[in-house]
């Protein structure tokens, strides 16, 4: 737990503590880096894995800004390094990690692919359409197992049509 000592004035009152001149007492991590830019105040013990890592988590995004940072991280990771995938073929946790810069879970990681295209698509400005109506012209007949038989193929981009 990080402390922090008041130097000067004799009494001060901070978010409803009182410090005292010259006591050093302990305090939550997120009073002591309010403090540790103060020049009342020498603040220690925030090199602690546990400040760090409350650190790390204030700066990092978070919900749908996080996933898309990671989404990004995957792009600018080296495709041919082993240390960049894992054995399903996803990106690895610690390289994206070391991109973004702050630490990210498996579960972060999962929901941002997860989420990839609604991201993709948010960040055009678009909301993600599916054409259904392309799709039953083209269709004839359920296959047994459930899909969908085609007549044709919908046309590509090769035949000059954007899909």
């Amino acid at each position: 737990m990080p402390t922090a000592e008041l130097i000067g004035p004799n009494r001060m009152n901070v978010g409803g503590h009182v410090f005292i001149k010259g006591e050093p007492e302990e305090v939550e991590i997120e009073l002591a880096v309010q403090l540790k830019d103060n020049p009342r105040f020498k603040v220690t013990g925030l090199d602690t894995r546990e400040a760090v890592e409350y650190r790390e988590m204030q700066t990092r995004p978070s919900g749908r800004a996080l996933h898309a940072a990671i989404l990004e991280a995957q792009d600018r990771l080296d495709i041919d390094d082993d240390d960049s995938f894992d054995r399903q073929g996803k990106p690895a946790v610690t390289a994206l990690s070391k991109v973004l810069g702050y630490p990210i879970t498996k579960e972060e990681r999962d929901a941002a692919l997860k989420a990839a295209p609604k991201v993709a698509h948010e960040e055009e400005g678009k909301p993600l359409q599916v054409n259904t109506a392309e799709i039953a012209q083209h269709a004839t007949t359920r296959a047994p197992g459930g899909g969908i038989k085609l007549k044709k193929p919908p046309a590509t981009e090769e035949e000059g049509v954007t899909v």
